[in-house]
């Protein structure tokens, strides 16, 4: 006891900016620890440089502070550090309990989620009816503006690139009763936002408009499954015919490349996008085979002749041999939204030394069949993070993901799994009461035949062979990119939602059958969730903080 008396008597003597500078080589936690040891070690909670060095190092960690991305250099430090540890603490229980539930708009008849925006309480929908885009502010619950976009979103890709600037590119079609995209849209959403501490989450000057539409040829049988952008203004669309190409627009230089692929329809039920830098990740799925491939920078219009507008390309994909560590048919890959697109970085002055993530870290909802002797067959779903060093000209390179995470049940494939703001988050609806033994072969998709089915995987499928038996419920993992650790969490979710009364006749909880889509908003704790009801769908919110 003495000795530690006699460190902190050492401490309490330092000067103030040496004190200082020792405190920034703490955790937050720990740094907090240390000021309530002495009563003079206490007044540094006074100081705004004490503040101003723990919100220093929550940023260091890729801890989203717990107020809008507008708001952090009008808030007070010491309010914000602490807030922003209640929300960590919060929701890195096993089963993180909100302290409220808000149904923010009523009830929406025919109105689809597009995404939310991080860090603010803005919220994008698509009206069925009239095709339109709104901006809604979710605290009064007035649209702020809107525009055509068209009636049936079929695919979409986000991106916020900078403050006050979120884009997103959307495959739609004109009428709800189709199942093809006709156009590529690119929607961009400006906004500003009004600093008055009278009206602490107000929002001025928010405008949508169209960067980009062009028209995608119909045809039958052409489908286009899905979509990818990146912040050097290039999207890429997947189309599946015959074969399978890829689209890609530079929306800077308005250049437009086909890449044909080797892949033909019939080895592929699905295909999906993924940028990693500059570098796309393809990968495709069926209940025959499912894959990996990489479509190099080199291959993608990002310069362009400017006398060239239009080009095709042969494209031989590079693939990864994937090494799964057990016997299993992998039936699909769909990406999710791990991954933070920044990391931590060296920084001497404050002697921090951390890694980057890899441009090639990827993240997928791997779905497994494995077959069993004697009890049958068994589908799970587990969240797979890789690292894909990038082949050699005319090689396969082998690859294994650096850590799995097996989720609780067969996830809803229905519902995409939805990332977070620093990619440290996932959001899953899951059926952890699955139990059927099914041949594999049965299930998948014919996109020549089945075009009216909701169903784009076999993974969806398998878990639709038994919805009336389904018991859903939603899942927060956790991955730690830098420790290659992961972990499960499962809010407590409420028997109804604020003013619903779709679920009254049924079992508690059963609202959870009816997720349309999911999204999590790491910086401000909450979980948004569109249900559909009887009366139209609502707009809802767990709110951790």
């Amino acid at each position: 006891m003495n000795i530690i008396s006699q460190q902190l008597k050492g401490l309490e003597v330092l000067p103030l900016d040496v004190l200082l500078e020792l405190i920034t080589f703490l955790p937050v936690f720990d740094a907090l620890s240390l000021v309530s040891t002495s009563q003079k070690l206490h007044t540094l909670r006074s100081n705004r440089s004490f503040w101003h060095i723990l919100i220093q190092t929550l940023r260091r960690s890729s801890v989203p502070l717990a107020c809008p991305l507008h708001a952090e250099l009008t808030q007070n430090l010491e309010i914000l550090t602490l807030r922003t540890l209640q929300r960590q603490q919060t929701i890195l229980s096993p089963s993180p309990s909100p302290i409220r539930v808000r149904n923010y708009l009523g009830y929406l008849r025919g109105v689809e989620s597009i995404s939310t925006i991080s860090g603010t309480h803005l919220y994008l929908t698509c009206d069925l009816k009239d095709g339109m885009a709104r901006c809604w502010d979710l605290t009064n619950g007035n649209a702020l503006a809107e525009i055509y976009v068209g009636r049936n979103i079929l695919a979409k890709s986000t991106l916020s690139t900078e403050k006050g600037k979120f884009l997103i590119c959307l495959l739609v079609a004109e009428t709800t009763r189709e199942f093809v995209a006709t156009s590529v849209v690119v929607l961009c959403l400006d906004y500003l936002t009004s600093i008055d501490n009278s009206v602490p989450d107000s929002y001025s000057n928010v405008h949508l408009s169209i960067l980009h539409r062009s028209a995608l040829d119909a045809t039958y049988p052409a489908m286009y499954p899905s979509c990818a952008m990146n912040e050097q203004g290039l999207v890429v669309i997947a189309k599946m015919a015959t074969f399978i190409h890829l689209i890609a627009i530079n929306l800077n230089t308005g250049l437009k490349a086909i890449l044909e692929t080797d892949l033909t329809e019939m080895e592929v039920d699905f295909v999906d996008l993924s940028f990693r830098g500059q570098d796309l990740i393809i990968t495709t799925s069926s209940t025959r085979s499912s894959g990996m491939y990489t479509c190099s920078r080199d291959n993608l219009p990002y310069s362009s002749d400017p006398n060239v507008t239009t080009y095709r390309q042969h494209l031989n994909l590079l693939p990864f041999s994937v090494n799964i560590p057990f016997s299993a048919t992998v039936l699909s890959y769909e990406r999710c939204g791990f991954y933070p697109s920044g990391g931590r970085t060296s920084n001497g002055s404050i002697g921090t030394i951390t890694e980057m993530p890899s441009k090639n870290s990827f993240a997928t909802t791997t779905h497994y069949a494995i077959t069993y002797e004697k009890q049958g067959t068994e589908h799970y779903t587990e969240c797979c993070f890789w690292h894909l060093d990038a082949p050699h000209a005319g090689e396969v390179t082998p690859t294994e993901p650096v850590h799995q995470c097996r989720l609780p049940g067969l996830q809803f494939f229905e519902v995409p799994c939805a990332g977070s703001e620093s990619g440290a988050w996932g959001a899953f609806v899951c059926d952890v009461d699955l139990d059927i033994d099914v041949d594999v072969d049965d299930f998948g998709h014919d996109f020549e035949v089945d075009v009216d089915v909701s169903n784009i995987t076999a993974a969806s499928a398998v878990r639709d062979a038994e919805t009336d038996d389904s018991k859903a419920e939603i899942f927060l993992v956790h991955y730690d990119v830098f420790t290659r650790t992961s972990s499960v969490h499962r809010p407590l979710l409420p028997e109804s939602l604020p003013g619903s009364c779709d679920w009254r006749e049924v079992s508690s909880r059963s609202w959870v059958n009816n997720i349309k889509s999911i999204e999590f908003d790491e910086r401000l704790g909450i979980l948004y969730l569109m249900v559909d009801g009887l009366e139209g769908g609502m707009l809802c919110g767990l709110e951790f903080i």
